[in-house]
């Protein structure tokens, strides 16, 4: 047996179970996500259901670990199990992205022996994920008053340039970065730090994401958050998931061009010029995902338009950034066509003539929020 075959043989504990000691932030509560001002398009009962299911995030915090490995996308093992949770974003779904990237050949251990925390887990090649899950670990250990240069951030060697902007925009110096191979080194850490996510992908946020929220505009920007008039946003994602393709596009592109919206494709833009773009926006319209999470950096008690498949869960990890800045939340489910979404256009027009509502609020000076 390898030691690729070692590893996926691990069964999975919960990361609560494991033993391992954990000091907490926040409590077990009630998930953060805004009530829906607007829902469109008759998402099946168990979509509806799945909203049930999601009323509750577990606390928060970080637990230490001894000697514990690393291996690709951030999993976390030891001699006898892997660690699991939703807390990390780690189920028993990662077993198949482990046997499809890890190599099979005799992998490198390299060890460390500084306190450091693995910043990385599913997703860590997108920019939404790291915006509502990864960046929430450092939060996590500042809130804990730890300088974040006293200790080592471990990184795949081929994360992104966008990340690495990021990161080091928040305070982490260069230095204290440690990026190993992933799919052919294992690190092991004496004393791994191991911060909770605030969210989970798809999945609604612990309310100490409002205080993320803040903290994150914080440390990337200066920028003054307001509306302006003309601030009306479609995302156009020119990299997108097939299942997020908008089949009749051009008529939706059309359509929203007659109500006012700017077609802007932000993976064109740098960081920079993302958020000084989304801080005054008015209405912002587009398919569910990393570039509609950009409301983290858009003001208090605007319009977000989430165009969604019928088939998928719900998503309310953008609900939950609407709701950590009071934005109004607005879903259109669609129906799948092919691959893709197609759009009922006359749905989506009454998804803008509500945002138009709110935005003439705004214009005659009565309260966004």
């Amino acid at each position: 047996m390898n030691e690729k075959e070692a590893i996926l043989n691990k069964p999975f504990v919960d990361l609560s179970d494991a033993g391992l000691p954990f000091r907490m932030l926040s409590d077990e509560s009630r998930s953060l996500h805004t009530v829906f001002d607007l829902m469109q398009g008759s998402p099946d009962e168990q979509l509806l259901d799945m909203i049930q299911t999601q009323m509750h995030y577990r606390s928060v915090g970080y637990y230490i670990a001894s000697n514990y490995m690393v291996t690709y996308d951030g999993n976390i093992f030891c001699d006898k199990h892997i660690l699991s949770s939703y807390t990390l974003n780690v189920s028993e779904f990662n077993k198949s992205i482990i046997n499809h990237f890890l190599s099979d050949d005799a992998l490198c251990e390299i060890y460390i022996e500084d306190e450091a925390v693995i910043l990385c887990g599913f997703g860590w090649n997108q920019y939404g994920h790291w915006l509502i899950e990864i960046l929430t670990k450092i939060f996590v250990i500042e809130a804990f008053l730890i300088n974040l240069n006293s200790i080592k951030w471990i990184l795949p060697n081929n994360t992104p340039q966008f990340a690495i902007d990021i990161i080091k925009l928040i305070g982490i110096n260069e230095s204290n970065i440690i990026k190993y191979d992933h799919e052919n080194e294992i690190i092991k850490v004496k004393r791994l730090i191991i911060p909770t996510n605030l969210c989970r992908a798809t999945y609604a946020a612990h309310p100490i994401f409002k205080q993320y929220a803040k903290w994150l505009r914080a440390k990337l920007t200066s920028n003054k958050f307001y509306p302006e008039i003309d601030g009306r946003i479609f995302l156009k994602r020119e990299k997108v998931l097939n299942n997020r393709i908008i089949t009749n596009e051009n008529n939706v592109l059309k359509t929203v061009e007659d109500y006012g919206y700017r077609i802007i494709s932000p993976e064109n833009l740098s960081l920079d010029g993302q958020i000084k773009l989304f801080s005054h926006a008015i209405s912002l319209c587009g398919a569910y995902g990393s570039a509609l999470h950009n409301s983290l950096f858009s003001p208090d008690g605007i319009v977000v338009t989430a165009i969604r498949h019928k088939t998928s869960d719900v998503g309310l990890s953008q609900s939950s950034i609407c709701a950590a800045h009071s934005q109004k939340m607005s879903y259109l489910f669609c129906n799948r066509e092919n691959e893709g979404i197609y759009v009922n256009l006359d749905r989506l027009k009454v998804a803008l003539d509500y945002a138009e509502y709110e935005i003439e609020k705004f214009r005659r000076g009565i309260s966004f929020n």
